[in-house]
């Protein structure tokens, strides 16, 4: 199956264009699961973005770290330290802030587009959720699980939040698939694994330990 997949793929992309190689591909590989997960994924869209201006979140804390961004740019706030945490003492990384730094310069400093965007990235959580469950266990779990993640008010809360450690419960799913490869292939894995824990450190350590 895989390979008729392939050929048709490298058929259809010869003779007919791209564009038309993803529609057909695209209807190719529908089935119940597809189908399903769709369904999923539409609705937990439809969650994280319905009202999302009227009900907008926004807290002292995330104007703080809206100046700080504003400092990085007019070099009053340096751009190796991130938000400052309960303890005096210790500051995140920076890597969401410059993430922030990007989308408020394409938006005119608007923060309403680090909704926007948290809540496309919430949405996109489904997705990978669906893809490493089924890696670990089967479809039918994963889609559950994607259901679950698509429909909890928690998680629909943190998105709506906008807050730069909400990737790191996102960055859980592939850190648990790395983690049973590495044990399965006595440690070869490791490397991969231990990038994706830093990188998820550097969004907000405390709750991914």
């Amino acid at each position: 199956r895989k390979i008729w997949a392939k050929c048709r793929y490298i058929y259809f992309k010869k003779h007919f264009g791209i564009l038309n190689t993803l529609i057909v591909e695209l209807f190719a590989r529908m089935n119940k699961w597809n189908l399903m997960l769709i369904s999923v994924l539409v609705l937990g869209t439809f969650l994280r973005f319905y009202k999302l201006l009227p009900n907008l979140i926004f807290v002292g804390e995330m104007g703080r770290d809206y100046m700080d961004v504003w400092g990085m740019v007019h070099g009053t706030h340096s751009w190796l330290i991130g938000p400052r945490t309960s303890h005096e003492w210790f500051f995140l990384p920076p890597i969401a802030y410059w993430v922030y730094v990007v989308l408020l310069f394409l938006a005119n400093n608007s923060p309403i587009v680090i909704n926007y965007f948290f809540a496309l990235v919430g949405s996109f959580a489904v997705l990978i959720c669906y893809h490493y469950v089924k890696k670990l266990f089967n479809s039918k779990i994963a889609l559950i699980s994607s259901l679950l993640l698509a429909v909890s008010p928690a998680w629909i809360d943190q998105t709506r939040a906008s807050r730069y450690n909400l990737p790191v419960g996102i960055i859980f799913f592939p850190f648990i698939w790395f983690l049973e490869k590495s044990i399965k292939d006595k440690g070869k894995s490791l490397g991969i694994l231990g990038l994706i824990l830093g990188f998820s450190m550097s969004f907000f350590p405390s709750p991914f330990l």
